[in-house]
């Protein structure tokens, strides 16, 4: 049994059958502005990390991070299966909340191990693995929270993931931050990020409980259902780590070719790219509920209504980027990382040009979501994922960074034309089916 409860506007927020309260939808556009809010004090936070890294450390360090991250992101993006797109689109509340959190834990126990022994397969000495197994923890505590914050985003309720995640990116700073200062090693400042994330972890656990009355235990035939979500969720999860793969493929190669100095100036110059994807991400998670619905019901009329807005943001957020990198990169960089770093300018110029088309088939890649297509865009990133494989090679050992650039921009334009061929069909059987 879902309860239902009814807002001004006419929208159906459904609780799940085991919490007992009703509570209203807030507005799309207040959800917008919580979400993109505090997304972006996450990024300006995650930013900070990179800063804190390149004043208060150097840039082998930054770059020992970076790989840590291109290690663990694939694996973690993979077994976590993109759960909360799949509970916030399953309308009809097939699942229990508690089926989800159970899937996400054994995943991220799995992912821990699995990360583990892979950096030790690429040959990373004891701290490397150190390193990318502390950064696989904050990811466990964040994938585990991400299933609360999708209760609150099925009910369309974003102000407490919001108002938690700008907490998370705070504490993690700040711990961070002050551990370098210290002078601790990469280790010892990354498991500084592990406050923030354990923080949030508490607060969402506590909130959820006491405010939707959620049960976090799993009744009879778990297991079965377990399955059963995972099965629904495999594309899903397949696509998250290619889309991972994709952006870290090439962090790879430069790993390679040209030394951990090299991957950290190229985290540091690429990382305004994803603080812009999370904007995006804040505006197309913000829609995709209702998104969902329209393609539900059979209203491709709103389904194409809110894709525009979305698509319009996108490109908002990575033309302002471009411009402004275009007239003022180089005293940005001299003031965020130093002289090191703003040697680079034209490289972080690069970066934003490629962001811009990144944001636009990320725009895609979220209709496509709210319109449940998951199985179709798996072998649209295989085909992604060789694109960029294909240009890394080709391009970075000539062209260095800019070559990894050109092939992270690649990839996206095949991403972008792919998904854009493959949603429209969707959205027409959909309006067919009305």
């Amino acid at each position: 049994m879902v309860a239902h409860t009814y807002a001004g506007d006419g929208r159906v927020a459904a609780a799940p059958a085991t919490s007992p309260v009703r509570i209203l939808p807030a507005s799309i556009p207040a959800n917008v502005a919580w979400t993109a809010s505090s997304n972006v004090v996450y990024a300006l936070c995650q930013w900070g990390m990179l800063v804190a890294f390149a004043r208060l450390g150097t840039p082998e360090g930054l770059g020992q991070f970076a790989f840590a991250l291109a290690v663990s992101a694939p694996v973690m993006m993979f077994l976590q299966l993109q759960l909360r797109t799949v509970q916030v689109t399953d309308v009809q509340a097939r699942f229990e909340f508690a089926d989800y959190l159970a899937l996400r834990a054994a995943s991220s126990l799995a992912g821990l191990t699995i990360v583990v022994v892979t950096a030790a397969a690429m040959g990373s000495g004891l701290s490397g693995i150190v390193v990318a197994a502390i950064v696989t923890g904050v990811k466990m505590f964040d994938g585990l929270t991400d299933v609360l914050y999708g209760a609150w985003q099925k009910l369309e309720r974003l102000e407490v993931p919001a108002a938690l995640l700008m907490i998370n990116g705070a504490v993690s700073l700040a711990a961070l931050a002050f551990a370098l200062w210290a002078g601790a090693s990469v280790a010892g400042a990354v498991t500084g990020s592990l406050a923030g994330s354990l923080t949030a972890l508490i607060a969402a656990v506590w909130l959820t409980r006491s405010r939707l009355g959620l049960t976090f235990t799993p009744t009879i035939g778990v297991l079965r259902r377990i399955r059963e979500i995972a099965w629904v969720a495999l594309p899903l999860g397949f696509v998250m780590a290619l889309i991972s793969l994709t952006s870290n493929i090439p962090r790879y190669f430069i790993q390679a070719w040209l030394g951990e100095r090299e991957l950290g100036i190229f985290a540091a110059l690429t990382y305004v790219t994803a603080a812009g994807m999370t904007i995006v991400s804040a505006v197309g998670n913000s829609l995709t509920p209702a998104m969902a619905r329209d393609f539900d019901r059979g209203d491709a009329r709103a389904f194409a209504r809110r894709f525009w807005w979305l698509a319009s943001a996108a490109a908002g957020i990575g033309l302002s980027g471009f411009l402004t990198a275009l007239f003022f990169a180089r005293p940005l960089l001299q003031i965020a990382y130093g002289e090191e770093y703003a040697r680079s300018s034209s490289v972080f110029v690069h970066a934003m040009a490629m962001g811009t088309v990144t944001y636009l088939a990320a725009a895609v890649g979220f209709a496509m979501s709210a319109a449940r297509c998951f199985r179709v865009q798996a072998p649209m990133f295989v085909l992604v994922v060789a694109t960029v494989f294909a240009a890394s090679a080709a391009w970075i050992p000539s062209s260095g960074l800019h070559g990894a650039l050109s092939a992270l921009m690649a990839g996206a334009a095949v991403q972008l034309a792919l998904g854009a061929a493959l949603l429209g069909p969707a959205i027409r059987r959909a309006a067919g089916n009305r």
